[in-house]
């Protein structure tokens, strides 16, 4: 480990020499981010986003700026900084609309909404994703994620021990689900949905009413399900 510190601080100079001269180059750019890379992976958060910035203040015509300015959005998550973080992915997806990382800024807020249980405001997001990103590769995750938090929105609601539930709340939960599922049934987290469908269903007041919102195709496949799950547990 020791033995190979000497050629990277060698290879940080050269980096940051050749990077300070005033070059606008994304060569350089690409470059200086190696740097970045090291503190974050050094867990130096702070560190990185002081570095990113100072890149960004030295190249601002780079057009890496929106992935340095994703990396300094991450960094701040990763410190648990979410306004800051929030404050980066909105900017990301104002000022860079047609860049990659715009739909991938997208999806880190409506993560980090939901984790700070802002559910109204996390669905907007996601739903936002799905309109803006159909065709986008993680078009699949935006649904399930919109089903999720649905669901939480529900389970935490402040009436649902006290009062009725509304229907309307769990049907909206059980057919952000039938959409995922049908839409996307090859998808990683179908397995997941399912168990969150099964949930939903037995934890609904009325758990009747609920069933009779699921095709009899997606109920037989939801049974098919819990029967495998039972089965492995044997």
């Amino acid at each position: 480990m020791f033995g190979r510190l000497p050629g990277l601080l060698v290879l940080l100079i050269f980096v940051s020499r050749l990077a300070w001269c005033g070059s606008s180059d994304d060569s350089v750019v690409s470059e200086l981010l190696k740097i970045g890379e090291v503190y974050e992976k050094s867990k130096c958060y702070k560190g990185a986003i002081g570095f990113y910035e100072k890149v960004l203040k030295k190249h601002p015509d780079t057009t890496l700026a929106p992935l340095i300015k994703f990396r300094i959005g991450n960094c701040f998550s990763e410190l648990g900084e979410y306004d800051e973080a929030l404050s980066i992915y909105r900017e990301i997806e104002k000022e860079y609309p047609n860049s990659e990382y715009a739909p991938q800024a997208c999806l880190k807020e409506g993560s980090i909404l939901a984790e700070l249980r802002r559910y109204d405001e996390s669905l907007q997001v996601f739903e936002k994703f799905i309109k803006n990103y159909p065709n986008n590769e993680k078009l699949a995750y935006a649904f399930y994620m919109k089903a999720r938090v649905l669901r939480e929105k529900w389970l935490r609601s402040e009436l649902k021990h006290i009062l009725r539930v509304d229907m309307d709340m769990e049907r909206k939960v059980i057919e952000a689900y039938k959409t995922y599922i049908k839409k996307f049934p090859q998808d990683e987290f179908v397995e997941q949905a399912f168990n969150d469908l099964e949930d939903t269903i037995y934890t609904c007041e009325d758990s009747m009413f609920a069933k009779s919102l699921i095709s009899s195709e997606l109920y037989g496949r939801l049974l098919c399900y819990i029967y495998r799950k039972l089965h492995r547990r044997l």
